[in-house]
């Protein structure tokens, strides 16, 4: 993940096999690979395992990971936990797009998933309205440096989250490759 000064985060967890403890550290570095500040020491609760990991507009952290179900934690830039969300229906991915972060989830109604998102929202501590993705099924979904995108057996295509609608880029039959 990458802070908003453009500087690599990375999420490092050691295991102490005489005591069976997992220690968590955020560790910082700049465009040249020199750290950053001195690691954050990451506490969590037992039985979370975290998958991934995005800087929030804030510097806020927010996680997702696996407690008794799915969960996404938000801790603000000290590692201090604001809040968590604990769903069956989340899915284990984090997605952002400009200042949006969010998270991937499943509608279940009579055994039939309808894949959605969620913008969490980080000040009011809740996730947002759920964003029908059933446009995009059928691909990857990849975060890019000027919003989200979907690749599939085709070719690639920037994702409009309002209209739910992909606008090609490029397919696969066209590339010099």
């Amino acid at each position: 993940a990458a802070d908003q000064d453009g500087n690599l985060g990375m999420l490092v967890n050691t295991f102490d096999e005489s005591t069976g403890v997992t220690a968590y550290e955020l560790l910082t570095l700049n465009t040249s690979g020199k750290t950053v500040g001195e690691p954050l020491v990451l506490a969590f609760d037992e039985g979370f395992y975290p998958t991934s990991m995005i800087f929030a507009k804030d510097g806020s952290l927010c996680f997702n990971g696996q407690k008794d179900k799915a969960c996404i934690l938000v801790m603000d830039k000290d590692g201090q936990k604001l809040f968590e969300i604990v769903d069956d229906s989340l899915g284990g991915f984090l997605y952002k797009d400009g200042d949006k972060i969010y998270c991937d989830a499943w509608e279940e109604t009579n055994g039939v998933y309808k894949p959605e998102f969620y913008e969490i929202l980080v000040p009011e501590k809740k996730l947002g309205e759920a964003i029908d993705m059933t446009a995009f099924i059928d691909g990857n979904i990849s975060a890019g440096f000027d919003g989200l995108y979907l690749s599939d057996s085709y070719g690639v295509y920037k994702m409009d989250l309002k209209a739910g609608q992909k606008t090609e880029v490029f397919e696969y039959d066209q590339a010099d490759a």
